[in-house]
């Protein structure tokens, strides 16, 4: 926040000095160039600072805050369902405690990543604060298709290998990508855990949704790691299922 009255400060400066300029034509390019660096540094404001995805800033400015959220103009929109995933990076803290921050910060980009480019526009990704990720799923309505969606999210993650090399430098080698192990690598995975609510219709308070999904993130990291929770037991359960028989 601070950053932020520091920005306006500056940008209020600016004006003013931009205004003494006498050259009409220069000074309407000068206040245009101004306006977009001020938009520019504000999209970078709200990143997380590591994974340089959108954070808290960005969600905030999307949804509010708790205290005042900001009322989804979609939700009275039955074609318009909302899906809000919370994951939390499976024994992150004891991952960082192992191999160091640096190793973990690589942990939390490669994960940003992953999950910022399966979404394939259904939606968006943030990077909440430490291990926690935030995603939303829009055009899609049933509580299958979100699910499918988190878990193919899910298996990216765990089919993602940090390598860390002999020499002392490491890699991130995501799914797809070729990998030519050399001698003295060593590989290491994760997992990540979902919580997953839908924004029903007529709801107004988006932390009611976000709430729930974390809710059941929680449940799941006490349960079995690296899968998806949502109240619907059901389907939960015959997914656990047939994950059993595979």
């Amino acid at each position: 926040m601070e950053k932020g009255a520091d920005l306006e400060t500056l940008v209020t400066n600016l004006k003013e000095e931009i205004e003494t300029v006498k050259d009409p034509l220069l000074r309407d390019v000068l206040a245009i160039q101004l306006d977009a660096v001020v938009q520019a540094y504000q999209i970078e404001l709200g990143k997380n600072p590591i994974t340089k995805v959108k954070g808290q800033v960005a969600f905030e400015n999307d949804y509010g805050t708790r205290d005042n959220p900001k009322q989804d103009r979609k939700a009275d929109n039955t074609e318009a369902y909302k899906f809000f995933v919370i994951g939390d990076i499976d024994n992150f803290g004891q991952f960082n405690k192992q191999y160091g921050q640096e190793i973990g910060d690589l942990v939390l980009k490669a994960v940003a990543n992953v999950i910022e480019t399966s979404l394939h526009r259904k939606g968006d990704s943030y990077h909440l604060h430490g291990e926690e990720f935030l995603q939303t799923y829009e055009g899609i309505t049933n509580y299958k298709d979100a699910i499918n969606l988190a878990q193919r999210v899910q298996e990216k993650v765990k089919d993602t290998k940090l390598i860390l090399h002999k020499d002392g430098s490491s890699e991130i080698i995501y799914p797809q990508q070729e990998y030519i192990p050399l001698e003295g690598d060593q590989e290491l995975h994760t997992s990540i855990t979902f919580g997953l609510s839908r924004h029903e219709k007529g709801e107004k308070n988006i932390y009611a949704t976000v709430n729930k999904a974390d809710e059941y993130m929680q449940m799941g990291k006490k349960e079995v790691k690296g899968q998806t929770y949502c109240f619907d037991l059901a389907y939960f359960q015959e997914q656990q299922l047939k994950n059993k028989s595979n």
